[in-house]
């Protein structure tokens, strides 16, 4: 049995890895979901987090759940039309800058992030799952951007520091 599940992971993994285009729409109906997710919760809840935000103190918790939300739509719409690599670079830039929050606000004593506003709440019990859920798929679009970076053709470290054809780098997927 556990060899038989070993081969199916291994033939999804191999026919997944030539795929770019699958990890993007499915990064894009991610950051469309939770960006819905968070601006309903902004338009639901006025009275959300109205405390300053201890990583970015210039925003309130209900201004920054709207800047989030704004910027994960922003991305999800710009994946439909950058080509592969820009789309690659964009999700790996969102992915580290969520990262880099979340990790400062758990430094800072924050606790955690309450990444859908309200609406996290509304499931109750479910919230730890749709927390660890989120922090999935965060490692996910890191892990994934960098994995198909590294697969384009034409990537090899020796082209890159050589400063070829830019044009090469930036085909359509």
């Amino acid at each position: 049995m556990n060899n038989r599940l070993s081969h199916l992971v291994n033939n999804a993994f191999q026919r997944l890895s030539g795929r770019p285009d699958l990890f993007i729409t499915f990064c894009q109906c991610v950051l469309l979901i939770t960006g819905l997710a968070k601006i309903l919760s902004y338009i639901l809840f006025p009275e959300l987090q109205s405390a300053k935000d201890k990583v970015l103190p210039a925003m309130t918790g209900r201004d920054l759940l709207l800047f989030a939300g704004l910027c994960e739509l922003a991305v999800a719409a710009a994946l439909m039309r950058l080509k592969l690599l820009h789309q690659l670079l964009l999700l790996y830039w969102l992915g580290l800058g969520i990262l880099y929050y979340r990790a400062s606000l758990y430094f800072l004593g924050g606790g955690s992030c309450s990444c859908l506003g309200k609406l996290s709440e509304v499931g109750g019990s479910l919230k730890p799952l749709i927390n660890g859920s989120l922090v999935s798929f965060l490692f996910l679009m890191i892990l994934g951007s960098v994995f198909y970076v590294l697969r384009l053709p034409g990537l090899q470290a020796n082209r890159i520091s050589s400063f070829g054809n830019a044009n090469e780098l930036l085909y359509d997927a």
